[in-house]
C-alpha cells in the first residue's frame, strides 16, 4: 500500500493525512486536484490474491494538465521507446508507465489544449 500511495502522489494525487491512514485498514481513497479519485485496497494476509502482478490486465488513465512535467519526472519509467510524452493519433499528449502491481498507467491531456495554453503565455 505504501508504494502505491507514493506512486500516485508522484502523479499529483493528494497525500493522505495521518488520520486517514489510521482510519482505514487496507483501503484508502486518494484525490487529485482535478477532481479524480483513486481507490486503493490491499489484500489481507488471509485473502487469496486474484491478481498476478506481472500479468495485470488492468489499466488506469490519469488526466493531468501537467503531463509534460510528469513526463520528465517519470522519464526513466516510461514504457514508450522515446521516454517522453508523445502526441498520439487520438489527439492526447501522453505517456505510459507500469504502475503498482504491474497496472498500466497512462497519463495524458489533450495536445491542442496544451498548445493553446503555450500560445497564450
Amino acid at each position: 500500500m505504501a508504494s502505491a500511495i507514493q506512486f500516485f502522489i508522484r502523479l499529483g494525487f493528494t497525500a493522505p493525512t495521518q488520520a486517514q491512514l489510521s482510519e482505514w485498514d487496507q483501503y484508502l481513497c486518494l484525490s487529485h486536484p482535478n477532481g479524480s479519485d483513486i481507490h486503493l485496497r490491499q489484500l489481507g494476509t488471509d485473502e487469496e490474491g486474484w491478481l498476478v502482478p506481472s500479468k495485470n490486465s488492468f489499466g488506469i488513465y490519469v488526466y493531468s494538465e501537467d503531463v509534460e512535467a510528469l513526463g520528465v519526472d517519470f522519464a526513466d519509467e516510461i514504457i514508450e521507446a522515446g521516454k517522453k510524452p508523445e502526441v498520439k493519433e487520438w489527439g492526447l499528449l501522453e505517456f505510459s508507465v507500469n504502475g503498482p502491481d504491474g497496472c498500466l498507467v497512462r497519463v495524458g491531456w489533450p495536445a491542442d489544449e496544451i498548445e493553446k495554453k503555450k500560445a497564450a503565455a
